[in-house]
């Protein structure tokens, strides 16, 4: 592990994906700030962070040894191992599809892994990670926003955070290495947010009732509705409806 520290970045994974196209970056390596100004959120969606206050990094990884069609492995390992992590505090999370970190129905953190294919195989990722830790005071979002210190009461070490999660994250990618893939992919879908339960989701102005029944190879979402018809989403092509929009209904 080798952590290299930036004093102030736009973006972790703007960052290291620039070091990897300029020059060797060795595999573990992280990209760390604390003062990240526009961190990068999935669909370009941006990740905000007050300073000295979360942690925001970026960790390289090269699973060459994986192909292209199993890349949602990836987002299943770091989002389990920072599951895992944070359980270590006492606290339980929960993965929002595909990998977003929920405490109840409030976001604690998210992920954006950036992959780089080489003919049918990975030949790098770029896994950023914001984690909401310190921070106490949050704009308008959807999920609400929900920090470690707000669960806890109390201020968390982000470097002994970090440490955990890339412990995690790493034990995680060597199971994948051993071919025991199932051990990530069975964990993901026991901390799955509404795995099994029946809810409301939306598609464009359409909504109907359904429950999540795990995901397929390519980290669609799979859903079967109330007549029992299987359908399977990409992200972004379906929306769940959230606590507080049903009870304005």
């Amino acid at each position: 592990m080798k952590i290299i520290y930036l004093d102030r970045v736009s973006s972790t994974n703007n960052y290291a994906s620039s070091q990897l196209s300029s020059q060797e970056v060795l595999e573990g390596t992280i990209f760390l700030t604390f003062r990240q100004t526009r961190g990068k959120g999935q669909a370009h969606n941006v990740w905000e962070s007050e300073d000295f206050m979360n942690l925001t990094f970026s960790l390289i990884l090269k699973p060459d040894f994986l192909l292209a069609s199993s890349q949602f492995l990836i987002s299943q390992m770091v989002a389990t191992g920072i599951v895992a992590a944070i359980e270590r505090l006492s606290v339980d999370v929960m993965i929002k599809w595909p990998n977003d970190i929920l405490f109840g129905n409030k976001k604690l953190g998210g992920i954006l892994i950036e992959n780089s294919i080489m003919g049918s195989q990975i030949a790098w990722s770029v896994v950023g990670i914001g984690l909401n830790v310190n921070q106490v005071h949050f704009g308008n979002y959807k999920p609400e926003a929900i920090s470690l210190k707000q669960i806890l009461g109390r201020d968390v070490d982000s470097e002994a955070l970090l440490f955990s999660i890339y412990d995690e994250i790493m034990r995680r990618y060597h199971w994948i290495k051993q071919g025991n893939e199932m051990a990530v992919t069975s964990f993901y879908f026991k901390k799955l947010f509404r795995m099994g339960e029946w809810w409301r989701y939306r598609v464009e102005a359409t909504e109907f009732d359904a429950r999540i029944t795990g995901t397929d190879e390519f980290g669609r979402l799979r859903l079967e509705d109330r007549n029992g018809i299987i359908t399977h989403w990409p992200f972004k092509g379906i929306e769940m409806v959230w606590d507080s929009e049903r009870a304005k209904e």
